[in-house]
This record gives structure tokens, C-alpha cells and sequence, in this order.
């Protein structure tokens, strides 16, 4: 599946990239910051059979990662393993974005290397908030 770079510029590299098989939540994640923090970028990978390659392909990685848990083919906690198994991944931030609330997904995400587990929220504005605090943890801006 394509990789597609929502930028103004071609050469931006992302600050942030999603990988999730769901478009919808790419979509309202990427308006939100579009709308609100234009100096950061997202990039989807809707395929996640093809995660590890698609980051493998991209010169510098991104200030962090957002990984869903629940796609077909490959879930997030396999790709999530195989990325803290190779060392170009052991520091990028991997925070799981998922709409699970599973606590026994929180404390195996965990155990597996995730820096972070946050709930999909259910409102533009609830979501709006989660991505303030993110990108001000994760990206030190002033959000």
C-alpha cells in the first residue's frame, strides 16, 4: 500500500508517523493537526504487513510513532516487537494509540517497549487535547 506524506513540501520529512489501517482516524488526526500545530507533519502506513519496510525506506526517522493495535494481517503488538528487537528503533518514542482499553494490552504493550498507551479518544475536541499533550511531551514545542 502507498505511503502517502501529507506536507506542504515534498522533501518535509514527518514529525510524526501513524501507523493504523484506518483511514478515518488518520484523517481527523492529521486535521487536528493541520488546523491547530501546520510546523508538524504526519505520515500514514495504512499497510502494516509493510510497516517495517516503509520506516526502513526513510532516511531519518520521526520525532515519534503512533501504532494502533487492532489491524489485520499484523497487529500492533508484532510490529511493536520487531521494531524493539532492531536497534535503528530502540530509542523512537512508540506511542500506542489504540481505541483498546484492555488493561492486560496496556501492561503487554508495556513489557514490550511501548514509551506510551493512549486511548483513542471519541471527540474532535477530546482528540484535539490528547495532541497538545503529545506533541508538547514528545516534540518540545509549546503547544
Amino acid at each position: 500500500m502507498d505511503v502517502s506524506v501529507n506536507s506542504a513540501s515534498a522533501n518535509q520529512l514527518p514529525s510524526v508517523i501513524m501507523i493504523d489501517d484506518d483511514a478515518d482516524d488518520y484523517y481527523l488526526l492529521s486535521t487536528v493537526i493541520k488546523a491547530n500545530y501546520p510546523e508538524h507533519d504526519v505520515m500514514p502506513i495504512y499497510d502494516s504487513s509493510q510497516a517495517l519496510s516503509q520506516l526502513e525506506a526513510l532516511r531519518t526517522l520521526p520525532a515519534f510513532l503512533l501504532l494502533d493495535l487492532n489491524m489485520p494481517v499484523k497487529n500492533g503488538f508484532e510490529i511493536l516487537r520487531e521494531m524493539r528487537s532492531l536497534t535503528r528503533y530502540e530509542s523512537l518514542p512508540i506511542i500506542i494509540f489504540t481505541s483498546s482499553a484492555n488493561p492486560k494490552d496496556l501492561t503487554r504493550c508495556r513489557e514490550l517497549g511501548a514509551t506510551d498507551y493512549i486511548e483513542k479518544p471519541t471527540s474532535y475536541k477530546e482528540l484535539h487535547l490528547v495532541i497538545e499533550k503529545t506533541l508538547r511531551l514528545w516534540l518540545n514545542t509549546s503547544a
